[in-house]
């Protein structure tokens, strides 16, 4: 990766151009997230799958149930009905450890209170679950982690792209890289990830980076991407499909050249979509 700028590192990734390219068909793809008469507090029944390489949006209005449902598809809360399988295997996530033993990450919408350490440096922040792997008997393989966090530093863009700087010391939307930065470093690998409000608090710049990071990370490593926004230009730009959530259920689906701001925000405001949802 030496002497390769951060724009090829992305083409790179992406195997396309960073420009942003206008959305094509998916081909069929093998469901790697599949959630069956899911249901919990404050939510369900819920039915979804995500195929491999596939991101899909969860759309609705505060306190649809869409930050619920990713939360406990993750174990942050728990399941009262339902199946979750990732690939061929059944999945019981009573805790996040479970998810990530399963292959199931999430990226919080609060960053700073569930998911950055702002006192401990970027690099261990960013690296925090590869350290074991990264390792050497028992001994931390620090010129690995110094190795890896440089190129992750490099294709999300950071700045500072400085590894012994606080967490806290970063903008919003390098913060979100560093905790963005966890599950997709070469030492990680996840089959699902999980994003609440992606881009909450973050400008535009930074905003762009992290759609064609995910992008990427989608088309290149097959990982199914299940992210949930507020921001109807959000789903948009970053969903090959969506999900309307309403009062706790799954009440519509847009994709294709139907998937329009303007077609989001009338389903969520339709009062017969919020009153069969009921």
């Amino acid at each position: 990766m030496a002497g390769r700028t951060r724009r090829e590192l992305v083409e790179a990734i992406a195997g396309r151009p960073a420009e942003a390219v206008p959305k094509s068909p998916r081909p069929p793809a093998p469901p790697r997230l599949v959630a069956e008469a899911l249901r919990g507090p404050g939510f369900g029944p819920v039915g979804l799958s995500v195929a491999k390489g596939e991101r899909v949006g969860l759309f609705g209005l505060i306190g649809s149930g869409r930050t619920r449902i990713l939360e406990t598809l993750y174990g942050r809360r728990r399941a009262t009905a339902g199946t979750i399988r990732v690939g061929d295997r059944a999945v019981t996530p009573t805790r996040p450890a479970d998810a990530l033993a399963a292959g199931i990450a999430l990226v919080p919408a609060d960053r700073r209170a569930q998911g950055l350490f702002p006192s401990m440096t970027a690099q261990d922040n960013a690296l925090l679950p590869s350290v074991r792997p990264l390792s050497r008997f028992g001994v931390r393989g620090l010129r690995s982690e110094r190795r890896v966090f440089g190129a992750l530093a490099t294709a999300v863009g950071l700045r500072p792209a400085r590894p012994g700087l606080p967490a806290g010391a970063f903008s919003g939307g390098n913060q979100q890289k560093l905790v963005l930065g966890r599950w997709i470093n070469e030492a990680r690998h996840v089959d699902v990830l999980l994003l609440d409000e992606p881009t909450q608090g973050v400008d535009v710049g930074a905003r762009q980076e992290i759609y064609r990071v995910v992008s990427a990370l989608a088309e290149e490593r097959g990982t199914a991407v299940l992210f949930a926004s507020g921001d109807p230009e959000e789903i948009v730009t970053l969903a090959d499909r969506c999900l309307i959530v309403a009062r706790g259920r799954i009440v519509g689906e847009l994709s294709g050249t139907e998937l329009t701001e303007q077609a989001l925000l009338s389903a969520v405001h339709d009062p017969q979509i919020a009153e069969g949802a009921a």
